[in-house]
């Protein structure tokens, strides 16, 4: 299966990824925080930062739903 992106070209710049809970995969609601805090203290400074854009429920390979405690800690700031 070719993910969704395939043949759009090139991702615009200062797009950063970080990770997605899922325990099934062994990404703790901990670990997708860390990453996030990880970014803004090498990559990018929380000011320069606009928004933080999240899919609630991704459905690639399965549904994978981040819980409403995770989405409460990403409104907390950095």
């Amino acid at each position: 299966m070719n993910p969704y992106s395939a043949g759009m070209g090139l991702m615009p710049g200062h797009v950063y990824r970080a990770l997605y809970p899922c325990p099934l995969h062994g990404i703790s609601e901990d670990d997708a925080i860390a990453s996030i805090h990880r970014i803004f203290k090498n990559d990018a400074a929380p000011e320069d930062i606009a928004a933080i854009v999240i899919e609630p429920v991704q459905g690639e390979g399965g549904f994978y739903a981040a819980s409403p405690a995770f989405m409460q800690r990403l409104r907390a700031p950095v």
